[in-house]
């Protein structure tokens, strides 16, 4: 609640409009937002008082001599608009020494600096006396140099990057024209005396910003001048393009945790050229991108963006010449290679599942197609009977810039919501393990030794786990290192399985998938391949045994489920290359096929995630297995939406006494 005082000066906002209604009440509108005032003939009011709003009378003097009801309906009016954000109190502004002729000219500058920072004269003061370089060349450099002094920043020093390549009688033109409106316009060449890094060095030192120019980033110092500038402490905006588009941002300043690195590494190469046809990069393309790069170091000189997150990036389509922003997200291997701590089970255990949004909320907030982690995460046009399918495309954040994809892969699910919870899971597994096997840790891509138990005289494998729930992101963890280890058995030798029948089934998902085979009119054989760690695996085979595809799981109905779901994911006709999270082959050798088949022991499946953990837990000391984990939740975003992101590998049970 907004508390008045009599000697407050307010003064109507720029951009608000108000408009009498028949009715008697009075609708405001603003940049930001509408309301409406009711009251007794509140619209006369209101047309006599927004007059007076003009930041030259204090409350006190404006209701002097007047009846208390009328004084009360005054406060109650200024109230009302200063708590929706109408009108601002300008009583506590810094003074200024600014010329009235530089006051009316830049007053918009003046203006917006105001209403949302407070102190426009002094804060645009402090901008004039700013000297920034300008760093470029060709018409980009120009449009910079006019946009710096339309902004009412006189004082414009400039460094060439190619001198071939600059209209100087142009240049002489713009500088007329400035001085035209602003006589302190100056303009000042900044010579650069040798080539590479300690010539940058030498000409940035004299100045606190540098805006930097470039119609392709990949064929300029765009990233040395970077780099010089985060050494120097300097602030730095770039502008550049990159490919088929046009990038304005971010700025830099030495503080800020999202550098032009993170921006190359986050913005998706098939993004930046997915229209093969290609677009030149024009004069227009150039002028709006310098203005939105001068608009944003205004803002931050000025104070304005101190409300605004970091990372902002403007995006514009050189074809429409529309564009949109973009929130950038700090790229861990920027700083170098992220540190993996261990972690306690019973620490990992104890996440509880994040109740700041629903995981689906966090994977949407995840998928975008220029700069997302996910490049898709969807449905698409995939089939959905009678399997459920999501498809998910993670980034690979091991790539220098632009950012790679990795790739696609389909999961399966008995319904949608499983479909894509899986899809998003393992997405962010495939991610996250690219930046685990960037920090020197071998993932569960490639295998355990040793018959089914990882060999000791190897180096370990993690397989990587991402969960609603600590207990979920270790089970995870633990499927994705047996899996590995099944498809190393399958690559060395063929499977050997018993064929096997199944018993009066009660598990909904296993009878489902049996039902749609049989309306394929497709009898799967069904295998129990050996224990692998002590945990089961199963064989199902399609197209009278042709085909086979196998699965480890922590328990018989979870590993039944995930090869009856695979088998009839591919007999929908699913390539191999796109089937997450199975082992296929084309032949398993069946022990002793004449004999009768055996009967799959199946009992009933864990309630919860925690006590399937339990269970495996229990399986591994039986195998004497422990299980070594590792703090796998590398970026602020997977400590923040998941509850637990861990690699985990096995190693064999020191022997006691």
């Amino acid at each position: 609640m907004v508390k008045l005082n009599p000697s407050m000066r307010l003064a109507v906002n720029r951009d608000t409009f108000f408009l009498p209604n028949p009715d008697g009440s009075v609708y405001f509108r603003n940049n930001v937002g509408t309301f409406r005032m009711e009251g007794e003939m509140i619209d006369q009011w209101v047309q006599q008082l927004l007059p007076i709003f003009n930041g030259e009378h204090t409350l006190a003097e404006i209701t002097a001599d007047l009846p208390e009801a009328y004084q009360s309906q005054i406060y109650q009016i200024a109230e009302s608009l200063l708590q929706n954000g109408f009108v601002q109190d300008v009583s506590d502004c810094k003074p200024h020494q600014l010329s009235a002729a530089v006051v009316e000219r830049f007053s918009a500058q003046i203006g917006f600096v105001e209403q949302l920072a407070g102190s426009g004269g002094q804060a645009f003061q402090a901008y004039r006396q700013q000297k920034p370089l300008a760093v470029g060349a060709g018409s980009f450099l120009l449009a910079l140099i006019h946009a710096l002094w339309e902004s009412g920043c006189p004082h414009v020093h400039f460094a060439l990057t190619d001198r071939s390549s600059v209209n100087r009688e142009r240049l002489a033109e713009l500088y007329a024209h400035a001085r035209q409106k602003d006589p302190e316009a100056e303009l000042t060449e900044i010579p650069i005396q040798q080539q590479g890094k300690a010539g940058w060095e030498q000409a940035l030192a004299p100045f606190s910003a540098v805006l930097y120019v470039a119609d392709d980033a990949e064929q300029s110092e765009l990233p040395l001048v970077h780099a010089v500038c985060r050494e120097m402490g300097k602030t730095f905006v770039p502008a550049f393009g990159l490919l088929q588009k046009g990038v304005a941002g971010p700025l830099v300043h030495p503080s800020s945790p999202v550098c032009l690195d993170s921006v190359l590494r986050r913005l998706h190469r098939v993004y930046l050229r997915e229209d093969a046809r290609g677009h030149p990069f024009t004069a227009t393309s150039a002028a709006l991108l310098a203005n939105v790069a001068v608009f944003e170091w205004f803002k931050q000189v000025t104070g304005v963006a101190a409300a605004e997150p970091g990372g902002k990036l403007y995006v514009l389509d050189l074809e429409t010449l529309s564009g949109s922003w973009r929130t950038v997200m700090a790229h861990p291997l920027v700083q170098g290679s992220p540190r993996l701590v261990p972690v306690d089970e019973q620490q990992v255990l104890a996440e509880a599942e994040p109740q700041r949004h629903g995981l689906f909320a966090s994977f949407q907030a995840w998928t975008s197609p220029d700069i997302g982690i996910f490049h898709l995460w969807d449905e698409g046009e995939l089939v959905q009977l009678p399997l459920a399918q999501c498809q998910v495309q993670a980034v690979d954040p091991v790539a220098d810039g632009p950012a790679e994809l990795l790739p696609a892969r389909i999961c399966p699910g008995y319904t949608h919501e499983e479909a894509r919870k899986e899809a998003g899971l393992l997405g962010t597994e495939m991610y996250v393990s690219r930046l685990v096997g960037a920090c020197g840790i071998r993932t569960a891509s490639a295998h355990m030794f040793g018959g089914g138990k990882p060999d000791s005289t190897q180096e370990s494998v993690y397989g990587i786990g991402a969960g609603e729930s600590g207990a979920e992101a270790l089970c995870r963890a633990l499927y994705n290192c047996l899996q590995s280890s099944l498809a190393e058995q399958v690559q060395l030798r063929p499977p050997v399985a018993t064929r096997v029948k199944l018993p009066e089934l009660r598990d909904e998902p296993c009878l489902f998938y049996l039902r749609a085979f049989a309306i394929e009119k497709e009898q799967p054989q069904i295998a129990r391949g050996a224990d692998l760690c002590g945990f089961p695996v199963y064989w199902v085979g399609i197209g009278n045994g042709t085909e086979w595809v196998g699965t480890v799981g922590l328990h018989e109905v979870a590993a039944l489920r995930k090869a009856l779901q695979a088998a009839l994911l591919k007999r929908q006709g699913a390539a191999d290359e796109v089937l997450a999270s199975v082992v296929r082959t084309s032949f398993v050798s069946l022990d002793q096929p004449e004999q009768p088949e055996q009967e799959a022991m199946l009992r009933p499946c864990p309630d919860s995630e925690a006590e399937l953990w339990q269970q495996a837990r229990d399986v591994l000391a039986r195998q004497r297995l422990v299980p070594v984990l590792l703090n796998a939740a590398v970026e602020p975003f997977l400590q923040e939406d998941l509850a637990g992101v861990v690699a985990l590998s096995l190693r064999e049970e020191e022997a006691h006494g």
